[in-house]
């Protein structure tokens, strides 16, 4: 069923894309950029076997037309504003006011940290792009149930080379069927369009990898920071360290550095059970609340010190809303399309949040990973308000 929507909604994307070229031209002119290099750089650039290949075949893409790279931020600026504003316009034709999708953009277009990613050599800023490009992927596809499943097919591509550009993007791959599920009369097509592409694109470069490279995995998970912890690592028997690194292919070395990391991580979960899941709980918590924005003096964004309570409890508010969204979508699955679409930025947000709680530490960068899904959740739920309370006055103006 396609939902009728204000005429304006449909020019909401231009709107974004002439204020996300406004601001790139402003930041380049009078922001002085980060070096584009940074301590990981080099990994993608070597086509390291520790990292998926999307990124560094992205880079090579570039590199045929800009050997030296120097136009790589313009490249990776360009395509986050053309992902900003095909989710706002996707998003809008779900219906509601066009302000809150111009807010939208606006929360996603004016976050520092993002437009930082883009000075970088690094995996940030292509995968916030195809996150936003998944999300109007399925938001397109909710406006057409139970039709629609083009758009799912696409999603699912989009998120396939995600997990390609960066592996977090393997929580995400848990929400997909979930939201095939939403689809009546024609759920398990829906969950297969949902799903399978993904899985299909992942099976392949690991297939790929094991025929020319020995190991069946679309990379090789190197290194966890799970039981890094001074009581576990002096209690852990790890394995074996004596291979030569010089000498050893990269290949073997991954492999012995994944089998010690591997090691730590089975020891801190068996042997400190409660330490280990206090940590998720902390992480997956400071995640959601960003502490990199606090009074402290080597916080990134720092903010008066009476303010941080008030972030730390909306933000914990738009966590508890996460849930909530979820539960209730739970129950009604025919709900509102925007109420639909709102439950899929959450179940991403929290997918996300958990999987790195699970094996990282709550760094900015994992957090903001997921920033536009936060602010469509947001967008998305106050939409969803304001058609429900105009369909309400509408239906008591029909009464009388």
């Amino acid at each position: 069923m396609l939902i009728r929507s204000d005429r304006t909604n449909d020019y909401v994307w231009l709107f974004v894309v002439l204020t996300g070229v406004a601001l790139m031209g402003g930041m380049t002119l009078v922001i002085t950029p980060p070096p584009m290099m940074a301590i990981d750089s080099p990994t993608y650039l070597s086509w390291s076997v520790t990292r998926t290949p999307g990124y560094p075949f992205f880079l090579s893409v570039i590199k045929i037309f800009d050997p030296e790279l120097g136009h790589l931020p313009y490249f990776q600026m360009t395509l986050f504003i053309a992902a900003s504003a095909f989710l706002a316009h996707a998003a809008a034709r779900l219906g509601g006011p066009w302000w809150i999708w111009l807010l939208m953009a606006g929360a996603i277009l004016g976050n520092p940290f993002i437009w930082r990613y883009s000075w970088e050599i690094l995996t940030e800023s292509l995968f916030i792009t195809l996150v936003m490009v998944f999300l109007g992927c399925v938001a397109m596809a909710l406006r057409r149930r139970p039709a629609g499943l083009s758009w799912l097919f696409a999603a699912s591509v989009v998120l396939g080379a995600g997990i390609l550009v960066r592996p977090v993007g393997y929580a995400l791959l848990g929400v997909a069927p979930l939201i095939g599920l939403l689809w009546r009369g024609r759920r398990w097509a829906a969950v297969g369009a949902a799903a399978l592409p993904t899985v299909a694109i992942v099976l392949a470069v690991s297939s790929w990898n094991l025929i020319n490279k020995g190991y069946f995995a679309t990379q090789i998970f190197a290194d966890y920071n799970i039981g890094k912890y001074d009581h576990t690592l002096l209690a852990t028997s790890a394995a074996d360290l004596s291979m030569d690194a010089t000498t050893a292919s990269p290949v073997a070395v991954a492999k012995q550095t994944s089998a010690y990391s591997w090691s730590i991580s089975v020891a801190t979960i068996r042997n400190h059970p409660a330490d280990y899941i206090h940590r998720v709980v902390t992480n997956f918590a400071d995640l959601w609340t960003l502490p990199d924005i606090s009074s402290a003096e080597a916080a990134r964004i720092i903010i008066p010190e009476f303010a941080v309570p008030l972030k730390d409890g909306v933000f914990f508010g738009f966590m508890a809303l996460s849930f909530l969204i979820v539960i209730a979508v739970a129950r009604h699955p025919a709900a509102s399309p925007l109420l639909l679409f709102t439950a899929v930025a959450s179940l991403c947000v929290n997918a996300n949040h958990l999987l790195v709680a699970l094996l990282e530490a709550a760094l900015p960068r994992y957090a903001m990973a997921m920033w536009p899904a936060l602010i469509a959740m947001i967008a998305a739920s106050a939409a969803w308000v304001s058609v429900t309370k105009e369909s309400k006055v509408l239906s008591q103006s029909h009464d009388f």
